[in-house]
């Protein structure tokens, strides 16, 4: 009958549970194909030269500093690998987020010109770009306010915009936080390897 059989399946998924839990053998092959995927997953991106600890540095001629004053955030999640939820595996992470408090001050990285004043709802929200020269630019996403425009002559330390939540922020949990990245020659680096 039909619900002897679906009591025999749901009867098959607990003793398959129980036995995962129990057997130290079915453990270790769990995690041998986790540790293949991520393998994989790494492979990929070494391909791609943007992996944080495959890629040399190039060194930065021009004066910067921290786009958030001191002892106004902290790092919520750090440029490099990790594990997405939903989609239930591993993704590139090619910036570094700050935590701070909703409406913190972003100051500019060093000199340069506005390239980018944008608001994308599934992307990066309310975010700007600015070109350093020399092929450095970089971003500030998730903003809450943009006090620049498209085209403006900026200088290091220049208020451009207020920290938000905009765009996709991975829910609720993540908050209000700076998402921040540094290009160099449209390749994406470390920017805590800098700063």
């Amino acid at each position: 009958s039909k619900t002897s059989f679906l009591d025999a399946c749901s009867n098959q998924k607990v003793s398959h549970t129980q036995n995962t839990q129990k057997n130290p053998v079915l453990k270790k092959s769990f995690r041998k194909k986790k540790i293949q995927k991520k393998r994989i997953f790494s492979q990929q991106y070494k391909k791609r030269n943007i992996m944080p600890g495959e890629i040399s540095y190039p060194k930065l001629d021009i004066d910067f500093l921290h786009p958030l004053k001191e002892e106004t955030f902290w790092v919520s999640s750090p440029y490099g690998l990790r594990f997405n939820k939903k989609k239930k595996k591993y993704e590139m992470h090619h910036g570094t987020d700050f935590a701070a408090i909703y409406g913190t001050p972003v100051y500019a990285f060093a000199d340069g010109m506005i390239i980018e004043t944008s608001f994308r709802k599934n992307g990066f929200g309310k975010s700007i770009v600015i070109f350093h020269g020399q092929g450095i630019s970089t971003r500030y996403a998730h903003l809450s306010r943009i006090l620049v425009s498209y085209k403006q002559k900026i200088r290091k330390a220049d208020l451009i915009g207020l920290v938000g939540a905009t765009g996709n922020t991975r829910g609720k949990k993540s908050g209000s936080h700076l998402h921040f990245e540094l290009m160099i020659n449209k390749k994406r680096y470390n920017p805590l390897f800098y700063i």
